[in-house]
């Protein structure tokens, strides 16, 4: 998602409104996730990514473009 975005952790988490090196100690595993910071925060904000995406990394917004590009390069390689 921060590749997508394009942005760095400082400024997603400027974007989100959450205070500073909250998104930093989830990434290292040092705080638990927030479900209100999910739903309430980055769902509403950047409605492309599903809470089951975040949580899961289930429903990617590019799920689809993957597997149509796995299935033409299994097609090409025959």
């Amino acid at each position: 998602m921060k590749h997508d975005l394009e942005m760095s952790v400082v400024s997603f988490e400027r974007s989100i409104d959450v205070r500073p090196t909250r998104i930093q100690q989830i990434i290292k595993k040092k705080s638990p996730v927030d479900h209100r910071i999910i739903e309430k925060k980055i769902v509403q904000i950047y409605p492309q990514y599903s809470a089951d995406y975040l949580i899961f990394g289930h429903n990617s917004p590019y799920q689809v473009f993957i597997r149509k590009v796995l299935r033409i390069k299994h097609i090409l390689s025959k």
